[in-house]
Protein backbone atom coordinates (compact mmCIF):
# COMPACT_ATOMS: atom_id res chain seq x y z
CA UNK A 1 0.00 0.00 0.00
CA UNK A 2 0.98 3.48 -0.95
CA UNK A 3 0.62 6.18 1.63
CA UNK A 4 -1.89 8.52 0.82
CA UNK A 5 -1.03 12.65 -0.19
CA UNK A 6 -2.60 14.84 2.42
CA UNK A 7 -4.97 16.20 -0.87
CA UNK A 8 -6.41 13.02 -0.91
CA UNK A 9 -7.44 12.77 2.63
CA UNK A 10 -8.46 16.79 3.00
CA UNK A 11 -10.63 15.86 -0.44
CA UNK A 12 -12.35 13.02 1.55
CA UNK A 13 -12.92 14.98 4.68
CA UNK A 14 -14.53 17.45 2.78
CA UNK A 15 -16.69 14.82 1.00
CA UNK A 16 -17.69 13.39 4.24
CA UNK A 17 -18.72 16.66 5.65
CA UNK A 18 -20.45 18.10 2.49
CA UNK A 19 -22.60 14.47 1.78
CA UNK A 20 -22.05 14.85 -1.71
CA UNK A 21 -20.29 14.57 -4.51
CA UNK A 22 -21.60 18.11 -6.11
CA UNK A 23 -21.68 19.80 -2.93
CA UNK A 24 -18.12 19.09 -2.55
CA UNK A 25 -16.64 19.99 -5.42
CA UNK A 26 -18.38 23.25 -5.14
CA UNK A 27 -17.02 23.90 -1.60
CA UNK A 28 -13.67 23.05 -2.91
CA UNK A 29 -14.51 24.65 -6.31
CA UNK A 30 -13.14 21.96 -8.57
CA UNK A 31 -15.36 19.44 -10.72
CA UNK A 32 -16.85 16.44 -9.43
CA UNK A 33 -14.16 14.65 -11.59
CA UNK A 34 -11.64 15.86 -9.98
CA UNK A 35 -12.82 14.74 -6.89
CA UNK A 36 -14.04 11.60 -7.91
CA UNK A 37 -10.69 10.90 -9.43
CA UNK A 38 -9.19 11.54 -6.22
CA UNK A 39 -11.22 9.47 -3.94
CA UNK A 40 -10.63 6.15 -6.45
CA UNK A 41 -7.57 7.34 -6.43
CA UNK A 42 -7.13 7.20 -2.27
CA UNK A 43 -9.60 3.67 -2.25
CA UNK A 44 -6.55 2.38 -4.30
CA UNK A 45 -4.43 3.44 -2.17
CA UNK A 46 -6.24 2.44 0.74
CA UNK A 47 -7.49 -1.26 -0.62
CA UNK A 48 -11.00 -0.49 0.87
CA UNK A 49 -13.68 1.68 -0.49
CA UNK A 50 -14.77 4.41 1.35
CA UNK A 51 -18.22 5.35 -0.14
CA UNK A 52 -21.08 2.87 -1.48
CA UNK A 53 -22.03 5.32 -4.10
CA UNK A 54 -20.36 8.75 -4.44
CA UNK A 55 -22.55 9.54 -7.04
CA UNK A 56 -25.63 9.33 -4.90
CA UNK A 57 -25.79 10.10 -1.46
CA UNK A 58 -22.00 9.53 -1.15
CA UNK A 59 -22.99 6.85 2.04
CA UNK A 60 -19.43 5.52 3.67
CA UNK A 61 -19.14 1.91 3.80
CA UNK A 62 -18.23 0.68 7.50
CA UNK A 63 -14.76 0.99 6.24
CA UNK A 64 -15.08 4.69 5.77
CA UNK A 65 -16.62 5.35 8.93
CA UNK A 66 -13.64 3.75 10.58
CA UNK A 67 -11.22 5.86 8.60
CA UNK A 68 -13.36 9.35 8.76
CA UNK A 69 -13.77 8.26 12.78
CA UNK A 70 -9.38 8.13 12.60
CA UNK A 71 -8.71 11.29 11.18
CA UNK A 72 -11.40 12.95 13.50
CA UNK A 73 -8.73 11.26 16.34
CA UNK A 74 -6.07 12.30 14.31
CA UNK A 75 -6.84 15.76 14.12
CA UNK A 76 -7.99 16.11 18.09
CA UNK A 77 -4.57 14.71 19.20
CA UNK A 78 -2.05 17.49 20.05
CA UNK A 79 0.99 17.42 17.84
CA UNK A 80 3.52 17.62 20.75
CA UNK A 81 1.74 13.90 21.79
CA UNK A 82 3.41 12.36 19.08
CA UNK A 83 6.94 12.52 20.19
CA UNK A 84 8.48 8.78 20.53
CA UNK A 85 8.10 7.88 23.98
CA UNK A 86 8.78 3.96 24.37
CA UNK A 87 11.06 3.43 21.36
CA UNK A 88 14.52 3.81 22.71
CA UNK A 89 17.34 4.84 20.33
CA UNK A 90 20.10 3.11 19.85
CA UNK A 91 24.11 4.30 19.75
CA UNK A 92 26.02 3.25 16.66
CA UNK A 93 30.29 3.40 17.07
CA UNK A 94 31.36 4.70 13.87
CA UNK A 95 34.19 2.68 13.46
CA UNK A 96 32.02 0.88 9.88
CA UNK A 97 30.51 -1.66 11.96
CA UNK A 98 26.89 -2.28 10.79
CA UNK A 99 23.76 -1.36 12.58
CA UNK A 100 22.90 -4.85 12.74
CA UNK A 101 25.92 -5.78 13.96
CA UNK A 102 24.63 -4.77 18.13
CA UNK A 103 22.03 -5.87 19.82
Amino acid sequence: MTNPSLRQLDIFAQMVAAGSLTRCAQTLGVSSAVIERDMASLEMRLGYRLFDDIRGAARLTPAGRRTAQAMTLLAQDDPEDWAEEAAPRREYRRTGDSPAAFP
